[in-house]
């Protein structure tokens, strides 16, 4: 099952990262995905466990693992947590 999740649903993000029957999630960006550091973490950690790959549209990517997750920390941390 794949969910698309808008900008505004930060909040349901975060249960569908915890749901076993969901293996996809589609955002529009990265940063889409939580401003805090720590709750981003977590959230994508949360995917990962459960095997949930994220696309995102504007960047044409897709985090699977966490080598993909530590390229993501690098934009926000190149590009700033709010670009």
């Amino acid at each position: 099952n794949l969910v698309s999740v808008g900008y505004q649903s930060k909040l349901s993000l975060t249960k569908f990262t915890l749901d076993k029957n969901i293996n996809g999630i589609v955002l529009c960006s990265v940063y889409c995905l939580p401003d805090n550091p720590f709750k981003r973490h977590r959230l994508i950690q949360n995917t990962i466990e459960n095997n949930i790959k994220i696309a995102f549209a504007n960047e044409d990517f897709v985090i699977e693992n966490k080598e993909d997750f530590n390229l993501v920390n690098n934009w926000f941390t190149f590009y700033g947590e709010h670009a």
